[in-house]
């Protein structure tokens, strides 16, 4: 069919992102721009729409408490934000239901990346009062399922560290 694109799945088939773990998530601002802030002297320093971004981690936070979920570690940098998503027990307010490709639960690891995106959005737009509409978000996400002990030691020493390793971060750009 011409002129239509047909994009690749970057999410693991037939798993069910509801379930109980923990998912390392990468969400990159549109163009990959450093609409959040700048890193100087090793330090990031947040733009009006990083400190927008990082209110929404706390707010997300008590909006999903009361479903286990639960942003645990993040780091917001010029161009992305690095976060690890915990869903501590999700059989404790709902029956199983597997998330079915492309339909996901309304508690599942996209619906919080898609909402938490959607809030930072927003904000950011009547934070702007333009009447332009920017595009904030690419229109994806990167996600790890972190399966084991070490990969999550990795992972926060990774989040912890990447302000530090800005020049060397593959979304690194002037």
């Amino acid at each position: 069919m011409k002129g239509k694109i047909t994009r690749k799945t970057l999410r693991l088939r037939n798993f069910d992102y509801s379930s109980n773990g923990m998912y390392f998530i990468t969400i990159c601002s549109y163009g990959k721009y450093n609409l959040f802030g700048n890193i100087n002297n090793g330090m990031m320093h947040l733009s009006e729409m990083g400190k927008i971004a990082e209110e929404e981690i706390a707010n997300a936070n008590y909006k999903r408490a009361e479903h286990f979920i639960e942003i645990t570690k993040y780091v917001i940098m010029p161009n992305h934000i690095h976060m690890i998503i915990q869903i501590f027990n999700p059989d404790l307010f709902r029956e199983y239901q597997s998330e079915a490709f492309a339909s996901p639960s309304s508690q599942s690891i996209s619906s919080v990346v898609r909402s938490y995106k959607a809030a930072v959005t927003k904000r950011i737009h009547e934070t702007i009062k333009s009447d332009t509409i920017y595009q904030i978000w690419q229109p994806r996400y990167y996600d790890n399922i972190i399966r084991n002990e070490k990969a999550y030691q990795e992972i926060w020493n990774y989040i912890d560290s990447n302000v530090s390793r800005w020049e060397e971060d593959k979304f690194y750009m002037i």
